[in-house]
């Protein structure tokens, strides 16, 4: 089926169910690549330009690259929580302002003294 002439927008899955590809009746084509843990680690937009992901060994996601710009995710290994953006200078963008989190490390911390 042609999704210009159709009017919806069709969608492509891999054989794991994941999201390959979002065709509108526009043409602004969007491509999603996923690695073998089923996380996506690219997309292609309409522009053709790539927005990259990076993930650690506890599958958290870690970096998020888009043209020239670098977002980086911190993440406390005691609570398993996200708690920072930062930027490529690595100058922080946005904290997370869960004080359940904050609170539960803070406990965590001072049984491990």
């Amino acid at each position: 089926m042609d999704a210009t002439n159709s009017g919806r927008t069709t969608y492509t899955y891999d054989l794991t169910g994941n999201q390959r590809i979002e065709q509108p009746p526009t043409g602004n084509r969007t491509t999603t690549t996923w690695n073998y843990e089923n996380q996506p680690t690219q997309y292609r937009l309409p522009t053709g330009l790539p927005v990259t992901m990076a993930y650690n060994g506890d599958n958290r996601r870690i970096s998020l690259v888009q043209g020239t710009s670098t977002t980086k995710f911190v993440w406390d290994p005691v609570i398993d929580a996200y708690i920072q953006e930062l930027d490529g200078s690595d100058f922080t963008r946005g904290r997370t302002t869960n004080s359940i989190s904050r609170v539960a490390s803070f406990l965590l911390h001072l049984a491990s003294l």
